[in-house]
């Protein structure tokens, strides 16, 4: 028999795949990473902006989650409290208000970088040409020995392959025959929520923080029709690059998310020096590959028990946020997730 090309294929270079292929690395095992962009990171993702990173995608980690907290020690990357001090302004049908407090924000933690600083020193530490960049996977098949990856380029055998993507992206995508998964897995694999993938994200970045001037937060939730549904300080250390960011949805009835309705919604709250920001950066999640075909509110899928052990006895597995049972939706989901793909291949194959 032929030696295969890795001992395991990663699909999806995002922070789950990125922390399987550092963990399996240093477990001994050969791996490549298949990645359909020409970046790492997946949904963590940060923008040089004006004074510093703006962070498109997954942006805090809290207290208590120890996974991600030892990781950004081990590989130096500089982190910051979140700034949570000041008051909470609410917009309803009887105008804004403003209340006593944050009323939005908890303690957390920010990447001083932004967190694609992480995202590089992962990278970094993999050995080299471990990622394939810009390869789209076209079908993964079970074989008699292992498991095939087709990308347009070549085909990689392997003995396991992990899919480090949402579950539902796989399948919507064609990477994976669902006939090919019993009935449970299909199930919960086809209709899982992508986290975040509905969603998108705006950062209005500006050369002070001046709304803590006046004592708020720069929390703001708004039931009105306006692009934003909530926002939030999003500034670096000391206020260095000082941002707003806001959530929404290109999937609701609420006004097109637009760097004029941002800057226009930020003034209304903020006052008129929130009305002209010297950037805006807008992410649309939805329209990354294969999120729009899986908009699902069934939240209860995450950390399904269907999705936590390998399919294809014991060849193919699923790793992402979504199918962690600590922290679904968060980093340290995705590297809950990693830690358990990781230990069942360890435990599960030898290799020569």
């Amino acid at each position: 028999m032929s030696q295969p090309d890795a001992d395991i294929v990663v699909v999806g270079g995002g922070i789950s795949g990125l922390a399987t292929a550092r963990y399996l690395v240093a477990g001994g095992r050969s791996v490549r990473v298949i990645e359909a962009s020409e970046r790492a990171g997946g949904r963590l993702v940060s923008v040089e902006t004006v004074g510093g990173a703006a962070d498109l995608g997954a942006t805090w980690f809290w207290p208590g989650e120890h996974r991600i907290r030892t990781l950004v020690k081990e590989v130096g990357v500089a982190w910051h409290d979140q700034a949570i001090d000041g008051d909470t302004l609410f917009w309803n049908s009887a105008g804004i208000q403003r209340m006593p407090g944050n009323h939005l924000d908890a303690a957390a933690f920010r990447f001083s970088q932004g967190g694609s600083s992480l995202i590089e020193q992962l990278v970094a530490g993999l050995p080299p040409q471990t990622i394939n960049y810009s390869t789209s996977v076209q079908s993964i098949e079970e074989t008699s020995n292992g498991v095939t990856t087709h990308t347009p380029q070549e085909s990689l055998t392997s003995s396991a392959v992990v899919i480090a993507m949402a579950p539902s992206v796989a399948i919507a995508t064609g990477l994976i025959d669902p006939a090919s998964l019993s009935e449970d897995v299909r199930n919960a694999a086809t209709a899982i929520p992508v986290w975040m993938g509905a969603t998108t994200k705006a950062v209005a970045v500006y050369d002070t923080p001046f709304w803590r001037d006046a004592g708020l937060a720069g929390a703001a939730m708004c039931m009105v029709d306006a692009p934003l549904q909530e926002i939030h300080d999003m500034s670096g250390p000391d206020g260095t690059p000082a941002m707003l960011f806001g959530f929404g949805s290109s999937h609701s009835r609420r006004p097109p998310i637009t760097p004029a309705s941002v800057a226009d919604q930020m003034g209304k709250l903020f006052g008129s020096r929130a009305a002209t920001p010297v950037a805006v950066h807008i992410r649309d999640w939805s329209q990354e590959s294969g999120f729009h075909e899986t908009i699902s509110d069934a939240y209860h899928l995450f950390g399904s028990p269907h999705l936590q052990g390998p399919s294809w006895d014991g060849r193919l597995l699923w790793t992402s946020t979504e199918t962690s049972t600590i922290a679904p939706g968060h980093i340290a989901g995705a590297l809950a997730a990693a830690e358990r793909t990781t230990r069942i291949i360890l435990n599960n194959w030898e290799t020569s």
